[in-house]
């Protein structure tokens, strides 16, 4: 069975096993009131916060060809069941299909002898988007802060599917002088796993569903992406590669459903 087809099928099976949980939900529900039933559908919206970065980058070099891939922009929207474990505890599982919006400055300097601080004969940025379904199995637990408002933390891990591999390539001109650049992102593996912890607040309704404002943050296990760049200035031709990681973390805000 090749890859793309293993992905369909895990897919598939975890739709199936959503919608099987689904209508044990609806089935407890028609039977026993609202509040006796342990599951609950979260929807939920994640973004990253690259602003707040602060990690130093150093650009990538070959002769007078330079690329600096800054930090993504990562955001996901899915669903997660969540069932609760006796009093305290919960778990949570479900689908989040993500994007990454990477950005990488390119520059080149024609004489390669003229040092870093001289002025790029050309400049310009490159945006691409990594595609991934992620599939999160946390275990959190709440308590109470006010008749409202719960506390909430959580960690697991988080499977993330890659579907394919991304490409993207620009072009620049200058008197007499042509300049092309290209950029492709490769999946080290088409499965990766991740660390994932959450952290934030839950605040109750009054219809018996919840609202969700926190943050979460996503440590990667090994690398995830190859990154590479190739320059091409009339016959020259300069290459650059670079790994990036899937780390990243932000807000999460979540809509709970009884």
């Amino acid at each position: 069975m090749n890859r793309p087809s293993l992905i369909v099928l895990l897919l598939s099976a975890l739709a199936c096993f959503m919608g099987g949980a689904l209508g044990h939900v609806r089935a407890q529900e028609s039977g026993t009131a609202r509040s006796g039933s342990p599951w609950t559908l979260e929807v939920l919206y994640r973004t990253s916060l690259p602003m707040f970065d602060s990690g130093e980058r150093t650009p990538v070099e070959d002769g007078g060809f330079r690329v600096n891939w800054l930090a993504p922009v990562v955001t996901g929207y899915g669903v997660r069941l969540r069932r609760q474990i006796g009093r305290n505890w919960q778990c949570a599982f479900g689908l989040v299909p993500t994007r990454r919006r990477y950005t990488a400055d390119i520059s080149w300097t024609i004489d390669s002898l003229a040092g870093p601080s001289a002025t790029p004969d050309f400049e310009a940025q490159l945006d691409w988007v990594v595609a991934s379904y992620g599939v999160p199995i946390i275990f959190r637990t709440e308590v109470p802060l006010s008749e409202k408002v719960k506390l909430g933390a959580g960690g697991g891990v988080n499977f993330e599917l890659f579907p394919s591999d991304a490409y993207t390539s620009g072009f620049d001109a200058a008197d007499s002088a042509q300049f092309t650049y290209d950029q492709y992102t490769q999946r080290v593996s088409w499965f990766r796993t991740a660390i994932a912890v959450e952290l934030g607040c839950v605040f109750e309704l009054s219809d018996g569903s919840g609202f969700h404002v926190g943050i979460q943050v996503q440590r990667a296990l090994g690398r995830w992406f190859r990154a590479e760049s190739y320059g091409r200035h009339d016959a020259e031709i300069s290459h650059v590669k670079s790994y990036l990681n899937g780390h990243h973390w932000g807000l999460d805000l979540r809509w709970i459903l009884p």
